[in-house]
C-alpha cells in the first residue's frame, strides 16, 4: 500500500535540494568577489582566475575603496593593477574590436605596425568609452585616470582567442595583457 505521504515527502527533497543549490551558488559568487589590496600607491584588484569581472562590480569596489582612501593618512594611490584583461569580459571585447578596427594594428602580422605593441594596445584602451564608467568613479572619488600602461601582450588568431570577434575581423588581435591604470588626484 502506498503511503500518502509520499509526494510530501518528495517535495520537501526537492526543496532541500534547491535551497543547497541556491547557497551553494551564494557560496560560489563570494568566493568570486574581487577585492582590493594596497602596496604602497598601488592599489591590486584581486580575484580567482575562473571569475570573471563586471564593469560594474569594479566600479563599486574602486568608488568604495578610494572614497575611504581619501580620508586615510597613508599616501594617495597612483596607479590600479587590473591584472589580466582575460578577467575583464567587457574590457576584452573593447580591445578586441578596437584593435581589428585599428589602422595601426598589422592584422596579418599579429602586431602594432610601429613594433610596439604595449604602447599601442594602452592607447587602444585609453582612447576606448569602456572606461567611462572608470573614470566616472574616478573623478567622484577626486582622481583623474591620466594614462594605461600595460605589459605581455597576448596576440592569436580567431581560432586562438577566448571570444568571439565581429563579423568583418580577421587575422592575430591581442587578447589579453597585464593592465595598469594610472591615476592622480
Amino acid at each position: 500500500m502506498a503511503n500518502p505521504l509520499w509526494p510530501t515527502y518528495g517535495l520537501i527533497a526537492l526543496l532541500g535540494l534547491l535551497l543547497g543549490g541556491a547557497q551553494t551558488m551564494a557560496q560560489d559568487q563570494a568566493a568570486c568577489e574581487p577585492s582590493l589590496t594596497t602596496r604602497g600607491s598601488v592599489l591590486q584588484v584581486h580575484a580567482p582566475e575562473a571569475c570573471p569581472i563586471p564593469a560594474e562590480q569594479l566600479q563599486a569596489l574602486l568608488a568604495g575603496h578610494l572614497s575611504r582612501a581619501a580620508s586615510e593618512p597613508q599616501p594617495r594611490p597612483q596607479s590600479i593593477f587590473l591584472g589580466r584583461v582575460l578577467q575583464y569580459p567587457w574590457l576584452l571585447d573593447a580591445l578586441l574590436q578596437a584593435a581589428a578596427a585599428s589602422p595601426h594594428w598589422d592584422a596579418v602580422q599579429g602586431a602594432a605596425k610601429d613594433g610596439r605593441n604595449n604602447q599601442l594596445v594602452a592607447q587602444l584602451l585609453l582612447q576606448n568609452d569602456v572606461l567611462q564608467h572608470i573614470r566616472t568613479s574616478l573623478q567622484q572619488a577626486g582622481y583623474e585616470l591620466t594614462a594605461v600602461s600595460v605589459e605581455k601582450v597576448l596576440v592569436g588568431s580567431h581560432a586562438e582567442l577566448p571570444r568571439y570577434l565581429p563579423a568583418a575581423s580577421q587575422g592575430r588581435l591581442p587578447f589579453d595583457a597585464q593592465v595598469w591604470l594610472v591615476i592622480a588626484p
